[in-house]
């Protein structure tokens, strides 16, 4: 069976999924769809979005869910399991976990945490299991299902303090990505605290709070456009955090032989020199210009991976940032263009969804500063692989729902909720 027979088998399960569970006759369901009940069922594996919307209302999906069981995700798949010995204890649960982490199987990750948790014989080993299986979720960009997940996991008593401390950083984590950042921060602040009064105990540990100040810093960074009363003191925090987070990346690479841990580095010094240029000690253009010859050689480099591949994606995002805020004209077109499809196509290469929701929302950015500046409109056009991650990344960030369906309304592919009755 071909990949576009696949899709429309998936896609006429939905529409069975849907009838059953709503206890709706053909002619209820085809006019939900707005479809001929006599053809119910679309003859295409690649349907508008549009249809693909009405489905997600009529089976009370978000419509990125949808679009995934359709398309074939990864994350939907549901068959090629792995038989797991009814019996198999924690600890050999957890090997298989491993196994299926390595193999990039998050889906399968999440399964097998939650026969963890069903085998857990102590509230550490139930906190394990949940941690475990909101990393799988934030590997695939699930930021509100790692809140949920870890909100589960942090109201267990008796986990030990530093598995705690790690689940609680990552749940700042999950919140700065949706852009809670009240919250996001105040999690942040204590914990920098807290490690400044009980330090690491191993040199592996030291991971942690660095982690939290790479975290602390990025929140102060994205707080200075939010609330421009305290620019001065969110760049300075950011400054002093982000500082902070290099010093003990470079120091752990060195020490543990981890190079990768220098992508972080990498990172932090894109975002200091977005704010170098918001506190006026670097000009926009030429800081645009440097960040992005450095990006066009990175792109070059199909030897970059994880870390160091990421460092060069949020790279792209600072730069986006800066030359909105203080490029204009022919100038301010062509830089964003260029950053934010660099930023598309290394998101695409690490599966990164925060970072794509930057990009697509940066590039709605631009077309509305060329609209409100010339009258001209420039559409955000999407090529057929683009079409369904808009929407998916529509499902996991409540605030990008509104970019998202600006930009499907430009290529003709959906319109508008409120006009759609």
């Amino acid at each position: 069976m071909d990949v576009l027979e696949e899709r429309k088998q998936r896609l006429h399960t939905l529409i069975d999924i849907a009838r059953v569970t709503r206890g709706w006759s053909r002619a209820q369901i085809a006019s939900v769809l707005e479809r001929d009940p006599t053809k119910i069922y679309p003859d295409t594996g690649n349907p508008k979005m549009d249809f693909l919307v009405r489905l997600a209302e009529a089976l009370e999906w978000p419509v990125g869910n949808v679009v995934e069981v359709v398309w074939g995700s990864a994350e939907a798949a549901t068959d090629a399991k792995i038989e797991i010995d009814p019996a198999a204890s924690f600890k050999e649960l957890n090997a298989s976990l491993v196994e299926a982490h390595r193999a990039g199987n998050y889906t399968r990750v999440i399964e097998i945490s939650r026969l963890m948790l069903d085998a857990a014989a102590d509230p550490e080993q139930k906190a394990h299991a949940l941690a475990r299986e909101a990393f799988a979720w934030d590997a695939m960009g699930r930021y509100s299902k790692v809140i949920e997940t870890l909100n589960a996991a942090l109201t267990i008593p008796s986990v030990t303090t530093r598995l705690r401390r790690i689940m609680q950083a990552n749940m700042a984590a999950a919140q700065y990505a949706l852009w809670d950042l009240t919250p996001a921060l105040g999690t942040a602040d204590y914990l920098v605290a807290w490690y400044e009064q009980n330090p690491p105990e191993s040199v592996l540990d030291e991971k942690r709070p660095a982690f939290v100040n790479y975290l602390r810093g990025n929140i102060h960074r994205r707080l200075i456009a939010i609330e421009p009363e305290s620019a001065e003191a969110h760049a300075n925090a950011a400054r002093h955090s982000l500082d902070l987070a290099i010093a003990q990346h470079e120091r752990l690479a060195d020490v543990l032989g981890d190079h990768t841990l220098l992508g972080i580095a990498n990172g932090c010094r894109g975002a200091l020199m977005e704010i170098d240029v918001e506190q006026g000690r670097a000009a926009g253009d030429e800081t645009v210009a440097a960040m992005l010859a450095q990006i066009e050689i990175a792109a070059k480099d199909t030897s970059l991976t994880g870390y160091a591949l990421e460092g060069w994606g949020w790279w792209c995002i600072f730069a986006s940032n800066i030359a909105l805020r203080h490029l204009s004209g022919s100038h301010l077109q062509q830089a964003v263009n260029q950053l934010t499809n660099h930023a598309i196509d290394f998101a695409d290469r690490l599966g990164h969804w925060a970072m794509r929701e930057r990009a697509f929302t940066l590039q709605l950015s631009l077309y509305e500063r060329i609209k409100a500046s010339t009258g001209i409109e420039v559409p955000i056009a999407l090529d057929e692989e683009q079409r369904p991650l808009i929407a998916s990344t529509m499902g996991r960030f409540p605030r990008f729902r509104a970019v998202g369906w600006q930009i499907l309304e430009m290529n003709n592919l959906v319109r508008e909720p409120s006009r759609s009755r």
